[in-house]
């Protein structure tokens, strides 16, 4: 893709990557947005989840005005069309594997509902806005079974992936082009999400959350609770690490740096939670509002656990044994 021109400012890139069901929206709301209710779309009470924009940066005029009929349009048009047929055959295999039950253990639901809304509603945003949600569902099913994925699929799941980072890689030079920040969390780095093949902008960095086997199963725990799915049978913490583990792990050993999940909320530390405020920008908020910040994030845990012991008491006791 040619350079749209060359840059006399140089915009910064920011994301963290959070694991579904590990706090990104209250992560979002606190670290990114400074305890902001204005970027907060509504609170669930009895969930303890927080509905909160997640991305922070002027590149939302993309959204709003640039829309249809621009740039990227012509340039993506025709290898949009090309591309549809592709992703609904991944989409169909995935379907039909699911339905005989073939070794994909990465494939659900939430995956195949999230292939759907990628093909009907937002197609037309891949060069745009970050749709990592999205792009994963056609990527992540296959993740560690290359072996089982007949070559006519794994030729398209490659054709796509260029296709992905296409999009990703022409949103990047447009926000550089015009000196939009770009501030970010979401689930997985762009290597796992669009394609390893990324470039990634200049002035890039990256943090993540790690998680060790304890912790991910509590997560995954939350996770299930708060999208009504409990399987309670499903929650005993294993020895050693486990290869579900790794595979939550992955964007740590991507990124320039991680936090982790269990000093931030198991233990309150100070410095941990500190550290996410200071990537994008605002230790001096953290700094002035430090009292007040360390105590939301343990109550917000505090009422995390109170769930698991409600929903899930085996993980609850696990943990409280330890």
């Amino acid at each position: 893709m040619q350079c749209l021109k060359q840059y006399s400012k140089m915009a910064k890139f920011r994301e963290f990557y959070v694991q579904a069901g590990a706090g990104s929206n209250f992560l979002a709301r606190h670290c990114l947005w400074n305890n902001n209710i204005e970027n907060q779309y509504g609170f669930d009470e009895d969930t303890n989840e927080y509905h909160v924009q997640r991305d922070r940066t002027p590149a939302d005029i993309i959204k709003l005005e640039r829309n249809n009929g621009w740039e990227a349009d012509e340039l993506l048009r025709d290898r949009t069309a090309e591309i549809i047929p592709v992703l609904k055959s991944i989409h169909a295999h995935l379907v039909l594997a699911d339905e005989n039950k073939w070794d994909y253990p990465f494939s659900d639901k939430v995956h195949a509902d999230n292939r759907e809304e990628l093909l009907n509603n937002r197609i037309d945003r891949l060069w745009r806005e970050d749709v990592s949600l999205w792009t994963v569902s056609f990527i992540q099913p296959f993740y560690n079974c290359q072996e089982d994925i007949p070559e006519e699929i794994r030729n398209q799941i490659e054709e796509v992936q260029r296709y992905f980072t296409q999009c990703r890689e022409y949103y990047f030079t447009l926000c550089e082009e015009n000196n939009w920040n770009v501030d970010l969390i979401t689930h997985l780095h762009p290597y796992e999400t669009y394609s390893s093949l990324l470039t990634l902008p200049h002035n890039f960095k990256s943090l993540a959350m790690e998680v060790d086997d304890e912790v991910n199963l509590y997560v995954c725990g939350l996770l299930d609770i708060k999208v009504h799915n409990i399987q309670p049978e499903y929650y005993i913490v294993g020895k050693g690490e486990t290869e579900d583990n790794k595979f939550w792990n992955r964007s740590v050993n991507l990124s320039d740096d991680s936090v982790s999940y269990r000093k931030i909320f198991f233990e309150n530390d100070r410095y941990e939670i500190m550290k996410m405020y200071e990537f994008f920008d605002n230790r001096p908020y953290f700094n002035k509002n430090r009292v007040q910040i360390m105590k939301e994030f343990r109550e917000y845990h505090d009422n995390n656990m109170e769930l698991i012991k409600k929903f899930i008491p085996s993980i609850y006791r696990q943990i409280k044994s330890r």
